[in-house]
């Protein structure tokens, strides 16, 4: 016997993904280098300046990843 799910159940999950946006914030070239140097003066690791700065958004792997391009960058 397969047993399906019931419709508000569902709704329920498909209202409770959708509420959470995605947004592509742009951040100015003077924002990074300070958040570059900021982690190079205290010896912060990606982990930790993205939290400090919130860059942390669904997974830690894309604010690591952008940080990453970031130091390469500038």
């Amino acid at each position: 016997m397969i047993c399906t799910p019931k419709v508000g159940q569902l709704l329920e999950v498909h209202i409770f993904m959708s509420r959470e946006k995605e947004f592509n914030t742009k951040y100015s070239p003077e924002f990074k280098i300070a958040v570059i140097m900021d982690m190079r003066e205290n010896h912060l690791s990606y982990r930790e300046t993205a939290r400090k700065y919130g860059l942390v958004k669904r997974s830690m792997g894309g604010a690591m990843e952008t940080l990453h391009r970031w130091e390469r960058i500038y």
